[in-house]
């Protein structure tokens, strides 16, 4: 159904939960058996909320589909988007503020996670390096952390320390560039960057025309080099997947209004 009244982007603002699935411990249907004998997952999910409200909510999804509620966290204001490491040891937030540290930033939290409890303890936080961060993904290499800031119309590159730990951003990339509606579509607003597992390529996706990267975040720092321009419908493009086993991504395309 068509929304109106209010962008599609305050509607998601009021009502969308952003999931991180947790295979625990054990590998929550990692195998093929029946789905009897498969374990329940945890579950973490990320909300809208004041920097000191329970934002961060752990549930356990058990085999028949119900949600049992576990733990609730005090994760900070507006941990939009949350992404966890390969290892399922440190969880990561984006959170979607305009000023941080007297900046025009968001930041994103490093948390680490409790194998036994699920339990988030805060280990840090880095500015995210433009305004209101709504992404934050991990290089296949886990070297490095890539964030989308939406109203800051930029995506950056933080490196990752072997312990999780986040450093200061190393690379950052401002968009440029309009959509039809200019209401909303004024400037660029990048929405996510995915590290493409198969050619290890970042693709941010933005309003203005996609761009493509190289990552080499086994440097220390990390850092990004620039490749040609792909071509992108403006406007359309929002969110992107990409093949596990083959360099090539697709997304999805919404109506502009």
């Amino acid at each position: 159904m068509p929304l109106t009244g209010f962008s599609r982007r305050r509607f998601l603002q009021l009502v969308t939960l952003a999931l991180a699935g947790l295979p625990w411990l054990a590998g929550c249907g990692a195998g093929r058996p029946s789905s009897t004998s498969r374990p329940d997952c945890l579950v973490y999910v990320s909300t809208y909320a004041e920097a000191e409200a329970e934002s961060i909510f752990l549930y356990r999804l058990g085999t028949d589909g119900t949600l049992t509620q576990l733990r609730a966290e005090k994760a900070g204001v507006n941990p939009s988007f949350i992404t966890l490491d390969a290892r399922h040891q440190h969880l990561y937030a984006a959170n979607e503020v305009g000023q941080f540290e007297g900046a025009a930033s968001g930041f994103v939290s490093t948390f680490s996670i409790n194998q036994q409890t699920g339990q988030l303890t805060p280990q840090g936080r880095q500015a995210s390096g433009g305004a209101d961060p709504c992404y934050v993904s991990l290089s296949p290499d886990n070297r490095a952390a890539l964030v989308a800031n939406y109203t800051g119309g930029s995506v950056a590159l933080l490196p990752l320390a072997p312990d999780g730990q986040l450093g200061p951003a190393t690379a950052t990339d401002a968009h440029r560039g309009a959509g039809p509606n200019r209401e909303r579509q004024e400037k660029p607003h990048a929405h996510c960057i995915i590290p493409d597992p198969a050619a290890g390529l970042p693709s941010p996706l933005i309003w203005a025309p996609t761009k493509w990267w190289a990552t080499d975040s086994t440097r220390p720092g990390g850092s990004w080099n620039r490749w040609p321009p792909q071509p992108s419908q403006p406007s359309l493009g929002r969110g992107r997947a990409t093949s596990p086993s083959t360099p090539t991504a697709a997304g999805p395309t919404w109506p502009t209004n």
